[in-house]
């Protein structure tokens, strides 16, 4: 009897849960599971490994960060369009076949940065240099193809924010991959075991790419949903192009740039891309200098110490409570739209930032409080809000522009063009300003300013790839101290307050405009209905 009633309820809960899964939605987001942790490993150690494990200059850093910052730039609408405007390679055309053929050379970038190739401070510059340029060139290419398929799944709000949710979901599993690579290597003194998580991590994103680029779908739902009259104008002006000698290249080149030229001037576009570039200004420095940040402000004060599990518990939560409160707000965001959630996160950060200037560096405790919900503001719905109103631009450049398909990688990539820069941007600014508190000669003197607390495990050092020899800690003066102390906390505090009002000064009249048009929509069809009834 027992036996059975279990059986019937394992059968109900299978068949319930499959019921209300969407599987074309689980195909495509299995691949964001990959992504998340990938991204996560090296938004969060890349820049640590290289400066306090390979022991690399910090100008050395700035200077790779200024000539990939080109680069990052200027790769994004190349990839965008060779794979909707064309380049003469099908499969390049074709967005599942991307992430199929290039998404396991992707996983295996991921791993240049972990492994060292010598000693030397020059060897370690030139190895950042080249990581960044093969890893970013894949990203941009499996990514933007990844993107495309997302907004292509359905033209419906409801369907993208259910893509956005597993999404959610899934970016949680994987960003607790975090807690056991920071807890098991000793924040990477035990660098070997560091090294096995991160193989293990690109061989788990390989395949989730496969399983995508396998299985996914290669219809666009806004070919079937928008039955508008395709003009064909660019393609009756490459016809007439040809026949008065130019080559197809060329046609294709003078394409690329009237769809660009349309796309960079639509005020939709405008404002999510620049509501997005301090958006990112601000995720990007929370991603890679939160490991930077703690060690200085409040580790050595005894909170949250440095071999700590409680450190390591920390970092879990910040990278991951933000996608909790998203799945929290939910019906709060169904109800009332994701862009006036986005704004009142915005809000939020502000009052945020504004309470922390008030208390002050003086108050431990709440400096981690102030922390852990600057992390959790910056992160939620950062990436799938930003992806449903690149969707709603899509949408709209298509049946403004009559297009015969949605130009989503093309746009996706411009996007990235203006906002690409902002994750080097970021780490530029602020090493910059931690200049100013001369961060790089003080930080290893942390632990000669008073009422600090010696780390528990302070008899075990970083690995240094970079010289045999080691070299004692500096001690700083009283003076010393507060310099390095006070840089860092307003760095921490007015850099996001900054980048939040920049966000709503961008996203509030996106909002305004969106609205007016939604009610011109609705006013024309009720105008509209009595004309039909009269001809019937």
């Amino acid at each position: 009897m027992v036996k059975r009633l279990l059986q019937s309820v394992l059968n109900w809960s299978r068949a319930n849960v499959m019921a209300r899964l969407h599987l074309p939605t689980l195909i495509i987001i299995i691949s964001n599971f990959g992504f998340t942790a990938m991204i996560s490993v090296y938004g969060v150690f890349y820049l640590n490994v290289f400066l306090n494990v390979y022991k690399m200059d910090a100008t050395h850093v700035t200077l790779v960060q200024t000539l990939f910052m080109v680069w990052n730039a200027i790769n994004d609408p190349i990839f965008g369009y060779i794979q909707d405007i064309g380049c003469g390679v099908k499969w390049l055309m074709n967005r599942r076949k991307v992430v199929l053929y290039m998404g396991p050379l992707f996983a295996l970038s991921f791993l240049l940065f972990w492994f060292p190739w010598g000693t030397g401070g020059l060897i370690a510059s030139v190895q950042l240099l080249i990581c960044l340029f093969v890893f970013d060139s894949l990203l941009t290419l499996v990514l933007s193809a990844y993107c495309g398929m997302m907004v292509e799944l359905s033209v419906r709000e409801k369907d993208r924010l259910r893509l956005v949710v597993y999404g959610e979901v899934l970016s949680l599993i994987a960003g607790s991959v975090i807690y056991p690579i920071d807890n098991l290597s000793k924040q990477q003194t035990d660098f070997g075991v560091f090294q096995i998580f991160t193989v293990v991590v690109a061989l788990v994103a390989a395949v989730c790419m496969l399983i995508t680029g396998l299985f996914a779908s290669d219809e666009a739902a806004q070919v079937k949903e928008f039955s508008v009259e395709i003009t064909e104008e660019l393609c009756a002006k490459q016809a007439k192009l040809s026949k008065e000698g130019h080559t197809i290249s060329e046609n294709k080149f003078r394409a690329a740039i009237q769809v660009s030229w349309q796309v960079i001037r639509e005020f939709e576009f405008i404002c999510v891309v620049s509501g997005l570039f301090f958006r990112s200004l601000r995720n990007v420095v929370n991603e890679q200098f939160l490991i930077i940040f703690i060690p200085i402000l409040l580790s050595p004060f005894g909170y949250l110490p440095l071999g700590s599990t409680e450190l390591s518990l920390y970092y879990v939560l910040a990278r991951s409570v933000g996608g909790v409160l998203f799945l929290v707000l939910w019906p709060v965001t169904k109800k009332f739209g994701p862009l006036n959630i986005n704004n009142a996160l915005a809000v939020l950060t502000i009052i945020n930032c504004t309470v922390a200037l008030i208390v002050g560096r003086g108050f431990l405790p709440y400096i981690a409080v102030f922390i852990l919900v600057e992390n959790t503001l910056s992160r939620c719905g950062f990436y799938g809000f930003y992806t449903v109103f690149v969707g709603e631009v899509i949408d709209n450049d298509m049946k403004r522009h009559q297009r015969k398909t949605p130009m989503s990688t093309v746009i996706f990539t411009l996007k990235a063009l203006f906002n690409k820069p902002a994750e080097q941007l970021g780490p530029i600014i602020i090493l910059s300003m931690l200049a100013w508190g001369d961060y790089q000669k003080k930080r290893d003197g942390i632990y000669s300013c008073p009422n600090t607390i010696p780390p528990v495990h302070n008899n075990e050092t970083f690995v240094d790839f970079t010289t045999t020899t080691t070299t004692p800690p500096p001690i700083l003066t009283a003076s010393d101290c507060d310099s390095l102390l006070t840089t860092m906390f307003y760095v921490a505090t007015i850099y996001p307050l900054l980048n939040a009002i920049l966000e709503l000064a961008f996203m509030v009249p996106y909002e305004i405009r969106r609205r007016r048009r939604m009610t011109e929509v609705a006013q024309t069809e009720v105008t509209e209905k009595p004309v039909v009834a009269l001809n019937v």
